[in-house]
C-alpha cells in the first residue's frame, strides 16, 4: 500500500471515529447480555424504550443522542441499550419496568434495578443534567422517598416528589405532594410553593388557582410558565384558538426568543391546523387559512420530526381541496422524514384518487 493510500485510510478512520464519538453508542444484544456487560464493567445501564410509531423517539435519536456532550458522557459512563417495546423480548422488558408511554428512558443499576427514568422528550442539556444526576444518585426517586421517610414535612422533598410524578404524567399521584408544599410553606420561603401552585393548576385545570398565584406571589419566577399555561389551556381544553393566539402574541412580546415558547407555539399551530382539516364542515376559505398557518408553522418545526406532522396535515388539506397531486407531494415529504402506518394509509388514499383503477400494494 502506498503512502497516499495509507494517508487516505487514516483520514477515513479518523473521520469515522469522530462521527461515532458525536453519537450515543448503543450496545447490541439481549437484556441478559446487557446486564452481564454492565456488571462486568460496573456501569449504570440506560435503556431506551421506543416504538416504530413514536415521533418523539425519532427526535430523541436525531437531537439528543447526536448531541456531543450527551454522547460523550453516555458513552464513557453507561451501558446504553435500545429496545422496541412492542417487539420480541421488548414486550416483557417493558412490562417488567411498567413502561406505558414513549419514549421512556430508564436508568438502572448494573443488576437491572431501576434508579429512575425520563418519560417523554427532554432537550439535550436537560437530558444531560438528568442523566448525570441519575448516575451520581442525585434527585432520584429513591433518594426522595428516603428523605420523606426521615421527614414527611420536608418541603423540598415533597416538591421534588410531586414534580417527579408530574414528569411521569402520574398527575393524581403528584397532586397530594404539591398541595402539601402549599400547606407547609404558604409564604413561599423555600421558593417552591409558587411552582407547586402552578403544577396544581395544570393538574386541576383550575384557572382561578393561576390567578391566585399571580396575586399571591407577584414577583414569582414562574410568570412565564403560568402565562403559557393559559395559552395552552385556551386551545387544549376550551378549543378557543383565537383566545390562545392572543396569549401567544403577548408572550412573544415579552419572551421573544424563548425556545419553550417557540415549541409550544408550534404545537398550537399544528393542533389548530388539524382541527380545521378534520372538521367535516370546514369551508374552502378555512382550509386556505390552514395553509397560511402551515406556512408560519414551518418556521418553527423545520428540521424536526414535527416537520413530518406538518406535511401530513398539508396532505390532508390538499386532499380535501381535491388537489391530489399536491396532496401526494406532501405525504411523500412526510414519509421521507418519518415513515409510519398513518402516513402510508394517507398515501394509499391519495394514489387511489389519482389512479382509481390501480391496485395498490
Amino acid at each position: 500500500m502506498n503512502r497516499i493510500s495509507l494517508f487516505l485510510l487514516s483520514l477515513i478512520l479518523i473521520c469515522t471515529f469522530q462521527v461515532k464519538s458525536e453519537e450515543v453508542i448503543f450496545t447490541k444484544g439481549t437484556y441478559e447480555e446487557v446486564l452481564a456487560l454492565a456488571q462486568k464493567e460496573n456501569k449504570v445501564i440506560m435503556i431506551d424504550f421506543f416504538t416504530d410509531w413514536c415521533k418523539w423517539c425519532v427526535e430523541l435519536d436525531n437531537i439528543v443522542y447526536k448531541n456531543e456532550e450527551v454522547a460523550k458522557y453516555a458513552n464513557a459512563n453507561q451501558i446504553n441499550w435500545k429496545i422496541d417495546a412492542e417487539k420480541g423480548e421488548g414486550i416483557q422488558i417493558a412490562k417488567k419496568y411498567k413502561v406505558s408511554g414513549y419514549p421512556t428512558v430508564i436508568f438502572t443499576e448494573p443488576d437491572g434495578t431501576e434508579i429512575d427514568r425520563i418519560v417523554g422528550f427532554l432537550k439535550p442539556q436537560k437530558f444531560l443534567e438528568t442523566m448525570k444526576n441519575y448516575n451520581e444518585g442525585i434527585n432520584t426517586i429513591g433518594k426522595i422517598k428516603l428523605a420523606l421517610l426521615e421527614n414527611p414535612n420536608d418541603v423540598v422533598a415533597n416538591y421534588l416528589m410531586g414534580k417527579k410524578y408530574f414528569d411521569y404524567y402520574q398527575m393524581e399521584t403528584a397532586l397530594p405532594y404539591l398541595k402539601k408544599v402549599m400547606q407547609l410553606d404558604p409564604e413561599n420561603k423555600s421558593g417552591y410553593t409558587d411552582n407547586a401552585m402552578l403544577y396544581c393548576a395544570y393538574i386541576s385545570n383550575d384557572k382561578n388557582l393561576f390567578s391566585e398565584l399571580i396575586s399571591k406571589y407577584p414577583d414569582t419566577d414562574v410568570l412565564f410558565e403560568a402565562a403559557l399555561y393559559l395559552a395552552e389551556t385556551s386551545y387544549q381544553n376550551d378549543n378557543n384558538y383565537e383566545k390562545a393566539l392572543e396569549y401567544y402574541n403577548k408572550l412573544f412580546t415579552d419572551y421573544k426568543d424563548n425556545e419553550d415558547l417557540k415549541f409550544s407555539y408550534s404545537q398550537f399551530l399544528l393542533t389548530w391546523i388539524y382541527s380545521i382539516v378534520t372538521n367535516v364542515n370546514s369551508t374552502e376559505e378555512e382550509l386556505k387559512k390552514a395553509i397560511n398557518l402551515s406556512d408560519e408553522c414551518y418556521e418553527y418545526v423545520k428540521g424536526t420530526a414535527n416537520e413530518s406532522s406538518l406535511y401530513y396535515r398539508l396532505s390532508l388539506i390538499y386532499y380535501k381541496l381535491s388537489d391530489y397531486q399536491k396532496s401526494l407531494e406532501y405525504i411523500d415529504k412526510a414519509i421521507s422524514i418519518f415513515d409510519n402506518k398513518t402516513f402510508q394509509q394517507q398515501r394509499q388514499k391519495v394514489l387511489q384518487k389519482l389512479n382509481p383503477d390501480a391496485i395498490q400494494k
